[in-house]
Order: structure tokens, then sequence, then C-alpha cells
């Protein structure tokens, strides 16, 4: 379990004392059983498990709850996808203290930008925008439609790209701990495949940074980047297409989409993908 930091003067926030007891209560829970990016599901029967696993507490009340502790700006209820999601809106300066922050498994409310620091390939430490003093993060406004309450929304100016710090050997991983032994190899200085990404495709989700590794330990490394490319060029930003680029080049050879192959109905390889574009939707979707 991911330890959480909880300020002792929450209990002085007039917000808080506003609060029943059991609203008190839920709000602690979210903290404790939020991810590292402050986001949980937000389904009612999910948040009930998660809060409650040991009392028999209604989904109405659930609701209610959640309702209250959305009213004074403490969290996000939104939607993606036909899914439901929360987000503490305070969530970077609770946990200002965190070495560590992983990404989170939930997309995130519009207007959001996420903080974190992780381990990605040879040890390499991956941040996103970590290096922005709290204080210094810009906050957006914007208004909640039921309530009319202003919330505040961080971002960075200028937002940090994910970045490759170099690994020292000792510093350890999430847990204090070093994996392997031996030499770590060097770093490249030119950007990272994370960085190329996100500059290009989109979002870098835990999902997505899982696959990029083992891009990274399937593939040479240059093809990661050119495959990107590839995808932009085409107009079809999305992981997938990237990653059945890299599995055709490891087939036929590096590249070897890049030059017009005739096939024997005189289609080249660029008429082949304008018609699977069109066919399955694929128009810079990022998914």
């Amino acid at each position: 379990m991911t330890k959480r930091m909880i300020d002792g003067k929450i209990r002085h926030s007039q917000t808080f004392q506003k609060f029943t007891y059991r609203q008190r209560d839920l709000w602690h829970g979210l903290i404790e059983v939020a991810d590292d990016q402050g986001r949980l599901p937000g389904n009612l029967p999910n948040v009930r498990s998660l809060v409650w696993p040991a009392d028999d507490i209604s989904l109405e009340d659930v609701d209610k709850d959640l309702s209250a502790i959305k009213k004074v700006g403490n969290i996000i209820r939104y939607e993606v996808d036909g899914c439901k999601y929360i987000q503490i809106t305070n969530w970077q300066k609770y946990q200002s203290e965190a070495e560590w922050l992983g990404l989170s498994d939930y997309p995130h409310p519009n207007g959001w930008h996420d903080r974190a620091r992780f381990h990605g390939k040879n040890h390499a430490i991956i941040t996103l925008n970590w290096n922005e003093p709290i204080d210094d993060i810009t906050y957006s406004t914007t208004f909640d439609k039921e309530t009319g309450k202003k919330i505040s929304l961080p971002y960075a100016l200028p937002l940090s790209l994910p970045y490759i710090e170099p690994f020292n050997e000792g510093e350890g991983d999430v847990n204090g701990e070093v994996d392997g032994e031996g030499d770590v190899e060097a770093l490249p200085e030119s950007p990272n495949a994370y960085t190329v990404y996100t500059n290009n495709i989109g979002e870098l989700t835990s999902f997505i940074a899982d696959g990029i590794d083992n891009w990274l330990k399937t593939y040479p490394e240059e093809w990661i980047p050119a495959a990107i490319e590839e995808a932009v060029k085409n107009n079809a930003r999305n992981f997938k297409y990237c990653d059945a680029i890299l599995k055709r080049w490891k087939i036929e050879g590096f590249k070897s989409d890049s030059k017009p192959k005739k096939k024997s109905n005189g289609d080249t390889t660029q008429d082949i993908i304008a018609r699977a574009q069109e066919r399955y939707g694929m128009n810079g979707d990022n998914s």
C-alpha cells in the first residue's frame, strides 16, 4: 500500500468541519486509496468497496457524501468514454514532499496536467512537471456546472515534457532498493522515446509507458522515433499504429513501408495505409 501524507491541519479546515462524521471519513478514505496522481474510479460501488469495505452504507448515501465533498471544491467528478472517475483537486500540494509519483492508470480531467517521477528503462528516472516548485505551479480556473463554484486546475507554464535524469548507483527505486548489479548503460543525449511520443502522439499513461518499455526491449532504439514520425506523416497519431509499424519493420526490414511497393492490383503501400485509415477510423486518435 502506498503511503499517503495527510496534513494534520486538515481537521482545522472550515470546510472539513462542515462535513458530517461519515463525510470526513470518506474524505480521508479518498486520499488514502487514490493513485499517485490523486485519481480513482468514481462509480459508487467501487468507491464504497474501497473506502468502506466492511460497512453497510447505501449507494445513495455514498453519492450524497461525494456530492458534499465536491460542493466545497475538494474533488472533481467526471466521465471519460462512459466511465466515471474522481480527481482530488489539491493533490499536488498534498503530496509535495513525495519523492516518487507514478503515472495514473486513469484518464485525467480536461485541463489537468500530472506531476510524476518514476523509473524507466536502465534505471532511468523519468520526470513530468516534477521540477516545477509546487508554489510556482499556475492554477487555471474553471467552474463547476452544477454548483457554479470555482475549481482550480493545476498546469505548468511552460508545461514540462518527460525528462530522463542520470541514474546514480545507490539512489534506489521507489522502495529505496537497487535492482540488479553491474554497470548501467549511458543514456543517450538525444530526445528519449517517451519525450518523442509525448511531443507527437499524446499523453504518457502508465499503459503507454509500459508499451514503450517493451519497444525499447524489442527493437533498435532508433526505430521508435522513426515509427512515430511515420505515424505522424500518415495522420495516425496513436499507439496501435506505431506498434504496427514496428512489427512490420521487424518482418520486412527497417523503414520498408516508406518505400512504395507495387502490389498485384497496382496499389502502393501508402494507398493501402490510406484505405485502412478510412476504414478503421485512424484519424489521429492517440488511444
